[in-house]
């Protein structure tokens, strides 16, 4: 028998040719995974708890809210774009609570075009003991985002904690592998 095939030979058990090579990249992988899929829960988990505040609120606006006449008195450009690479604009509003008391706010969402003209008058829900948390009064829009979070947050837990349990379990099925598949000389 040559050299080479001693060498070949005797090299660790656990290398079967090609089968040993793939099983080395699998195990790199689900160590991989098992890095990079905690920080999709992380991210997850503050998608969800972003939801549940943002939900929350809606909620007590929909609830405890005093509703008002406001009317937009200016418009800001925001830094987020567009598909088309024009700027959102927030409409700026003001409107009065009943003991006469005039509040100005800016409202949460922005739109390219801008939804609103100066001059506009828009109904406005606020909270009586928090007045400057107004918003605009549009149904759809304001649950918008917290219905995206509570859909998105929740479906990404699920999938990093599949992807976790099935890396583990993938690693824990396998022995140790061999870092290099060739005999050491």
């Amino acid at each position: 028998m040559s050299d080479r095939a001693c060498d070949t030979a005797s090299h660790d058990a656990s290398y079967d040719g090609a089968n040993g090579v793939a099983a080395g990249i699998a195990d790199r992988q689900n160590r991989s995974l098992l890095k990079v899929l905690p920080i999709l829960l992380l991210v997850a988990l503050l998608m969800t708890g972003g939801g549940v505040y943002f939900a929350a609120f809606q909620a007590n606006l929909l609830l405890h809210g005093e509703t008002a006449t406001g009317e937009v008195v200016a418009l800001e450009a925001g830094t987020s774009t567009s598909s088309s690479g024009r700027p959102a604009y927030f409409p700026i509003v003001a409107f009065e609570t009943p003991d006469g008391s005039r509040i100005t706010f800016r409202h949460r969402t922005g739109q390219s075009p801008p939804a609103y003209a100066e001059g506009d008058r828009v109904p406005v829900t606020y909270l009586p003991d928090d007045p400057e948390s107004a918003l605009i009064a549009e149904r759809f829009m304001n649950w918008l985002l917290p219905l995206v979070l509570l859909a998105l947050g929740p479906t990404l837990c699920f999938v990093a904690l599949r992807g976790i349990v099935g890396a583990r379990r993938r690693l824990a099925q396998r022995p140790h592998s061999v870092e290099r598949p060739w005999p050491q000389t």
